[in-house]
């Protein structure tokens, strides 16, 4: 068996059966590609939605959502959640995906001053509770990092005041964890 292969089905902790599934699916996939990849990620987050389990179960995880353009869904869809712009200072930050606990797009007024509606789709996510390690609330990554207090006003007030609501995942959220994309009418 390929080694990658042993380390993704010891890593996730597969049951026989289960192994065989994506043992089958994964044959489909060129074995010189790294798992990295986003075909690798796919067949991956196939074989976990055949089966009906997550790589950490789903009892107890934290539904969220987040907002995206329409341009972006295909890529997401197939990679999973993996951008999204933390900005803490004016100048500087890092790359990881954000989340808020609040379903109204309405509600989403940091979407104001892009050219694209970055509200258009949403998407539900179920953070399961092995994950959550990886998830900090918005308020609580600023303390952490010791955001100059101006700045984290000047962010909030740009978002509507809902920093309260937001949160920002450390990892990948893979295609695996959604639960629902909706997309606005045009």
């Amino acid at each position: 068996m390929n080694p990658q292969l042993e380390a993704m089905n010891e890593a996730l902790l597969l049951t026989s059966t289960a192994k065989r599934k994506v043992a089958t699916l994964l044959a489909a996939v060129d074995h010189t590609i790294m798992p990295e990849t986003a075909a690798a990620f796919k067949a991956l987050d196939e074989a976990e939605s055949s089966l009906g389990w997550l790589r950490s179960s789903t009892e107890g995880a934290m539904k969220l959502y987040h907002y995206t353009a329409r341009e972006y869904l295909p890529s997401i869809k197939r990679q999973g959640i993996t951008r999204g712009d933390v900005p803490l200072t004016p100048t500087g930050g890092f790359n990881a995906p954000w989340l808020t606990d609040d379903p109204n797009a309405a509600q989403q007024d940091w979407k104001e001053g892009s050219g694209l509606d970055k509200t258009a789709v949403r998407i539900e996510v179920a953070i399961p509770k092995s994950e959550r390690k990886k998830l900090l609330s918005w308020p609580v990554l600023a303390d952490r990092a010791k955001m100059d207090p101006t700045w984290y006003e000047a962010l909030d007030k740009a978002g509507g005041g809902g920093s309260a609501h937001w949160h920002v995942f450390y990892g990948r959220i893979p295609p695996g964890w959604f639960r629902s994309i909706e997309v606005a009418s045009l």
